[in-house]
């Protein structure tokens, strides 16, 4: 069974799987967070579908340039690789239902964690992040985008991201399907230890997690923001979107405020474009 932890990009779902993966799998004694992170690894990622053809159901590497390979397989991948015990997994994929192929299901979910974030505060992370303008970054987040791996120097498409209204909705209406946690970034990065005994506590209903506050006090004081931020900049953290980003992934964190870094052109667009959203989540 799967627990998802999903989001747009840019909305808190790195930080929160370095808890997590420290919280369940890391050691305290280690300095590098960052080491356990595969621990919850990506789906939809490249890499999984090669069992597609190990089971010569696509015959080679270039059949998945066709999107379609994702919402076709993506079930059945699933029940492939994670139905035999509890998997956490990273998706910026929305929860989709294209030509009745749906992304993932109760069958082989057991609940999800879907992080969101003030859109004003996405637009500035994001156009950092992808060292485009904020003109570019707006139309991005509103568009229904295909995100890309590499592969041999080729772009394959796998994750359907959609655009940032898209993505929400569709985590939102899953929770007819199965539990879905809504966590609030800038509550979990301003309340760290409530935030996160919180998602323990959500946890527990499903798997058995063991609770100590004093392992959450220490694993909080291990992966705060300005540490994060030293080990990034000492070579341990890798997350950059193309050669040309010379930004880092954690970037501003706290201090990212769009009072202070958006202008009123761009603060007007975003609140008429994402109205229903920052109304949703009392932005």
């Amino acid at each position: 069974m799967i627990v998802w932890v999903a989001s747009y990009p840019k909305s808190g779902n790195t930080f929160l799987r370095i808890l997590l993966s420290n919280y369940l799998y890391g050691n305290l004694n280690e300095e590098n967070v960052f080491k356990d992170l595969e621990k919850i690894g990506q789906f939809p990622a490249l890499y999984r579908y090669n069992i597609l053809i190990n089971e010569k159901i696509v015959q080679n590497q270039g059949e998945f340039k066709n999107i379609n390979l994702q919402y076709k397989y993506s079930l059945y991948l699933q029940k492939k690789l994670f139905s035999k015990e509890l998997f956490f997994l990273k998706t910026h994929s929305c929860n989709y239902n294209i030509n009745e192929n749906l992304f993932t299901n109760q069958e082989i979910t057991s609940c999800a964690i879907y992080l969101v974030r003030d859109p004003r505060n996405i637009l500035l992370s994001y156009s950092d992040f992808l060292n485009i303008p904020l003109e570019d970054t707006l139309n991005h987040m509103q568009q229904e985008k295909i995100l890309y791996q590499k592969y041999e120097n080729v772009s394959y498409p796998i994750t359907h991201l959609g655009s940032l209204k898209t993505n929400i909705a569709s985590w939102l209406k899953s929770q007819i399907l199965f539990p879905v946690k809504i966590i609030k970034y800038e509550d979990l990065i301003f309340n760290t230890y409530d935030i996160f005994y919180d998602i323990l506590i959500f946890l527990n209903k499903y798997t058995k997690i063991d609770i100590n506050h004093s392992k959450i006090n220490s694993i909080i004081k291990k992966t705060e923001f300005n540490t994060l931020k030293k080990l990034e900049e000492r070579g341990f953290f890798l997350e950059i979107s193309n050669a040309s980003n010379k930004n880092h992934f954690f970037n501003q964190g706290k201090e990212r405020d769009w009072k202070r870094n958006l202008n009123v052109n761009y603060f007007n667009k975003v609140q008429n474009i994402f109205e229903k959203e920052i109304k949703m989540f009392n932005y």
